[in-house]
């Protein structure tokens, strides 16, 4: 288990270092970098609205996977 998540590791810091290395990765790092932000800031302004969906769509994915092994 230990060596698979060691292996994922290397593979992401493989592929940063790709992406950081390539000259048009920096407008896509700065792209991306940007639309986390705005998602984290909607995400505060609408958490008391975002957490009740959530627990709603993770119940019914719950009951659904139970009736099917059922």
């Amino acid at each position: 288990m230990y060596l698979k998540v060691l292996n994922a590791e290397f593979a992401v810091k493989r592929a940063l270092n790709k992406v950081f290395r390539e000259e048009n990765g920096d407008v896509n790092i700065i792209s991306t970098v940007i639309l986390i932000g705005i998602a984290v800031v909607l995400a505060g302004v609408f958490k008391d609205k975002i957490k009740p969906l959530v627990e709603q769509m993770l119940d019914t994915i719950t009951t659904k996977a139970k009736a099917q092994i059922q």
